[in-house]
């Protein structure tokens, strides 16, 4: 609580301490590398996009420009090192790092770095703590003590919901500056739902509209209003295992969870034997599963489904965090699902385990 109490007030007063520039400068010194070419970058949608370059001189370089708002950029130097990640504002930063802990930088001169910094070392608590019941969690579970695995379950929901309570304190308090949106689009966006996301959005301030996270949170909103609960499904059309285009709308008139997965995401694997079972039990009684992979490799994808024993519909345009139907159902994180229902409306989304097997046979057996 003295950790989440201490950066309440150090956002006070880094508010106060914030000056106007009428562009940026950022001078980096990287001990260890004398020469080569650095690059700033921001991301756009899930790519890097250069907006500076310059060369390193002694292991020193500097970047110039002016940004319309604050946002998170990547100074890079190598493609095999790690890269610098900074919260770009129009002021004068300073980034002193050593090559060998790039991870590790000292950086200076930007407000919302501090703040950035300061909300990272309040979440670190939150993430020992559930970090310590998920262990005490597997460990019950593999001793067969369910009683014990059921309340170290709930203790971590309960840890997960005081983290979320406390990051969305941390967006109310910037809602005036740019911080607010970041955390929600880069760290939030997952666990709201419409409602609380509209909430949200609303109490930004309007000078802020025009950044980029608020615009990404305004258009995910828009997006999720078209794939809520109640609303009716929308038709994905992607080639499957075998390079023939498969529509979820074939499926119209049984009950379908759309899984959204991939070969690399571990949740996703440790998730899909219950998601078999599920399957084999109801597969005969009306019930389909109609799995859309995030994978970008083909082989992978495939060896996965076999290896898993995933004997359902399946189908990917191998663009990863790219992926089209990805964007139409505003997946940020998976394994997320979507129930529909035989008249091919919404009834749920983001149910797993005895959630996702209660349902379907609540659906199912009336």
């Amino acid at each position: 609580m003295n950790k989440v109490f201490n950066f309440l007030t150090a956002i006070i007063i880094f508010s106060t301490c914030q000056q106007k520039h009428d562009g940026f400068t950022v001078n980096v010194e990287i001990n260890g590398y004398p020469e080569g070419i650095a690059l700033l970058q921001k991301r756009v949608e899930r790519d890097f996009v250069t907006i500076d370059s310059t060369e390193i001189v002694n292991g020193k370089f500097q970047f110039e420009g002016k940004i319309d708002f604050p946002e998170i950029c990547y100074v890079q130097i190598n493609d095999t090192l790690p890269i610098l990640r900074v919260f770009l504002e129009n002021t004068q930063i300073g980034i002193i790092a050593n090559v060998d802990s790039l991870r590790h930088p000292k950086i200076s001169g930007s407000v919302l770095q501090d703040k950035l910094e300061a909300y990272n070392e309040s979440m670190i608590p939150f993430n020992n703590r559930m970090r310590s019941a998920y262990q005490e969690y597997l460990k019950a579970n593999k001793d067969g003590d369910l009683v014990k695995a059921n309340e170290k379950e709930a203790e971590f929901d309960a840890i997960s919901e005081e983290q979320k309570q406390a990051s969305l304190e941390v967006v109310r308090l910037n809602s005036d500056n740019v911080m607010g949106p970041y955390l929600i689009w880069g760290t939030m966006i997952y666990e709201l739902n419409t409602e609380e996301l509209e909430t949200l959005e609303a109490g930004f301030a309007p000078e802020i509209s025009g950044s980029v996270y608020v615009s990404q949170i305004k258009n995910h909103i828009e997006v999720l209003k078209k794939v809520d609960i109640g609303q009716p499904f929308t038709d994905i059309s992607l080639e499957d295992v075998n390079g023939n285009i498969t529509n979820l709308s074939e499926l119209k008139g049984k009950l379908v969870l759309i899984d959204f997965w991939a070969s690399w995401c571990g949740p996703c694997r440790r998730e899909n034997p219950n998601v078999v079972a599920l399957y084999n039990e109801y597969k005969d009684q009306n019930f389909e599963i109609f799995g859309v992979s995030f994978d970008t490799d083909d082989a992978k994808w495939k060896k996965a489904i076999e290896d898993d024993g995933l004997a359902w519909y399946h189908v990917s345009d191998l663009k990863g965090w790219g992926s089209e139907a990805g964007k139409l159902y505003g997946v940020r994180a998976i394994p997320h699902t979507v129930l529909i229902s035989p008249e091919g409306i919404i009834i749920e989304k983001n149910l797993r385990g005895e959630e996702l097997r209660a349902k379907v046979e609540e659906l199912i057996k009336g």
